[in-house]
């Protein structure tokens, strides 16, 4: 069943729902109250068996902007994503999870920004933890300009999902939608656009993403990590247009960049094909080392790449590895090297 819409929007939202009567009302109310309202709302009820449906029909019957879809089979969030793909009208498409909270002023601030800036593709916010009763116990922003979102994404994702923006158009010619991994496909979906467009992401914190031992990354976090890892492995090979890390290589170079784990020296060869990935990256997107959106970049890898090292190996083991640092950002080099006392000599 579609309910049809009399409005032409400048944003369609779509959100999927599975049994989210707990939350589903705090959700839709976060979206109807945005301060920007030429919008469509697009909700996917994906055979919910709880009172889900009759509480989006009440919101529907009161509010023409909505337009229910209800799947006779339950087909997931990726799929039933898609069906609101296919139907949107906006020229910006806004993903909203059934369980999450959208900031007031945040659509505003997102199409003024995405009007301003015709290059950025896609656009997420920073944004707070909530618990199950709403308490925010974390706040966390991702990179904020295109620059180190596309270092990031070659290791994880870089937007939480349900704050992202995206132009309509850029899925329509490139032919993008969710597909190809199980458990991790917003990562996909978003290294796709990508591919074709510039990212951001604001600094303010205008969505409030719940935190439940019922999400995916919880109870399948495992198969969500494994698929993640692969995705990260076809993203360095596109950057790098071959195959070029093993994905045992990979999963060891997601957790450098997050967790900072220890190196075996039989692994220190990894460091250098972490540094010739940066080298690749700045050629593919023909950035430079003195741009200033580069120089935290550069700063950052070095600094992790010197404390895996210096710390614990004699600059004769290590000793390519800090020339190659020395490349990338000196003067960092130079700055752990006196932290962490390295003396030069055989």
């Amino acid at each position: 069943m579609m309910q049809k819409s009399q409005i032409t929007p400048m944003i369609s939202v779509i959100m999927a729902a599975f049994n989210g009567e707990k939350y589903i009302s705090e959700a839709i109310d976060s979206i109807l109250c945005q301060t920007y309202s030429k919008l469509e709302f697009i909700i996917i009820d994906d055979c919910s068996n709880d009172q889900t449906p009759r509480i989006i029909s009440i919101y529907a019957s009161k509010d023409k902007r909505i337009r229910i879809i209800a799947n006779n089979n339950n087909v997931g969030s990726y799929k039933s994503a898609n069906l609101g793909l296919s139907i949107a009208k906006g020229k910006y498409i806004a993903r909203m999870d059934a369980d999450d909270i959208s900031r007031p002023a945040r659509f505003a601030k997102q199409v003024e920004f995405l009007e301003k800036h015709q290059a950025i593709g896609i656009l997420g916010t920073a944004y707070d933890v909530i618990d199950e009763k709403g308490k925010v116990i974390n706040k966390l922003r991702q990179p904020v300009k295109d620059e180190g979102i596309r270092w990031q994404t070659l290791f994880h994702n870089s937007f939480c999902h349900p704050t992202i923006m995206v132009r309509k158009s850029v899925l329509d010619q490139n032919n993008i939608q969710y597909g190809g991994m199980r458990f991790a496909q917003d990562y996909k979906f978003t290294s796709q656009i990508l591919k074709y467009s510039k990212g951001a992401n604001l600094p303010e914190f205008l969505v409030q993403w719940r935190k439940s031992k019922t999400q995916i990354s919880f109870s399948k976090r495992e198969e969500q990590q494994r698929d993640a890892t692969q995705i990260s492995e076809e993203n360095i090979a596109f950057m790098m247009g071959r195959e070029f890390l093993s994905i045992a290589e990979v999963e060891k170079l997601r957790n450098l960049y997050c967790y900072r784990l220890s190196m075996k020296e039989d692994e220190l060869p990894l460091l250098l094909k972490w540094m010739d990935i940066f080298h690749a990256y700045l050629s593919k997107n023909e950035f430079r080392y003195n741009e200033a959106a580069i120089k935290p970049v550069a700063g950052s890898l070095v600094r992790v790449i010197c404390s895996l090292t210096m710390r614990k190996y004699p600059f004769k083991k290590i000793k390519k590895i800090i020339s190659r640092c020395i490349e990338i950002n000196p003067s960092e080099t130079f700055k752990q090297m006196i932290k962490y006392s390295l003396r030069i000599g055989y």
